[in-house]
């Protein structure tokens, strides 16, 4: 009988040691889950500076899809513009042809319409871009990460996508 007690005392701490695992694994999943402030992923991809106002005119966050799927899109407005690198900062108007591209797309993601205007023209002389990274598959963009910063308007458009 005592042999039979430790055996069921062993098969409850094993089930609730499964549980707690279940449990665990789903709420990893089902979480919603944030990236976080702005601050550390938009200022410090961009080399901006972190201690001045800014204010999140508007974001579109699209949960992530099971296989890493994604939309992310900040207008913010900034107090200033000082990155550390501004040789990173390209101003326009680009004549790369993905450049070019990606500035169309992070203006006007087919998925987000419609939306607030963030930059007017994102190919301007006005319109500064840093490119975090472009993922081409063939001759098209699937995944990018890209700011646009607006001169005239201390707009900064800050655009992540994987699809």
């Amino acid at each position: 009988m005592p042999m039979l007690r430790v055996f069921d005392w062993i098969l409850r701490g094993f089930g609730l040691i499964c549980l707690f695992v279940v449990v665990v694994v789903l709420g990893f999943f089902l979480w919603p889950r944030s990236p976080g402030p702005v601050l550390p992923e938009v200022f410090g991809w961009g080399g901006l500076d972190r201690n001045q106002e800014y204010k999140i005119l508007w974001e579109l966050k699209d949960p992530r899809a099971p296989n890493g799927d994604y939309t992310e899109i900040r207008c913010i407005a900034l107090e200033r513009f000082e990155p550390s690198s501004p040789e990173r900062w390209v101003l326009g108007p680009e004549v790369n042809e993905i450049y070019v591209k990606a500035r169309e797309i992070a203006s006007a993601w087919p998925g987000t319409s419609p939306r607030p205007e963030c930059i007017d023209n994102v190919n301007s002389s006005t319109v500064r871009m840093f490119v975090w990274r472009i993922e081409l598959e063939g001759r098209h963009i699937g995944a990018m990460q890209v700011m646009l910063f607006d001169d005239v308007t201390k707009r900064l458009l800050s655009f992540a996508y994987q699809v």
